[in-house]
């Protein structure tokens, strides 16, 4: 059953103003109407789109070939740390608090 958080993160977060704030910046002549090429001062360089099928935000780096996926895959690729931690970043950025638990869970 999918997280609905998470799936909410990958939809809802545009990964091209993530990634920016994070130091990439757009390569205006190198993107296009359907993705952007964004590089960082680092040397690193992603393709971001948004997956029509699903809605997602996703990325790829163009230096290394296990280098891509969702917003998580971003965060936690770039010292994120565990997947809680990734919550609460991302949590952070859309402003939203943690996600109370329904009354029959505790």
């Amino acid at each position: 059953m999918p997280d609905e958080e998470l799936e909410q993160f990958k939809t809802d977060i545009n990964l091209t103003e993530f990634a920016a704030s994070r130091g990439y910046g757009l390569d205006n002549r190198e993107s296009s109407r359907n993705s952007a090429v964004m590089r960082h001062p680092d040397g690193d360089k992603i393709i971001v789109a948004k997956n029509e099928a699903n809605a997602n935000w996703i990325f790829f780096s163009v230096r290394n070939d296990r280098d891509n996926g969702t917003i998580i895959d971003f965060v936690q690729q770039r010292g994120g740390g565990s997947l809680g931690r990734v919550r609460q970043k991302l949590r952070d950025w859309i402003g939203s608090p943690r996600p109370a638990l329904p009354i029959a869970s505790y």
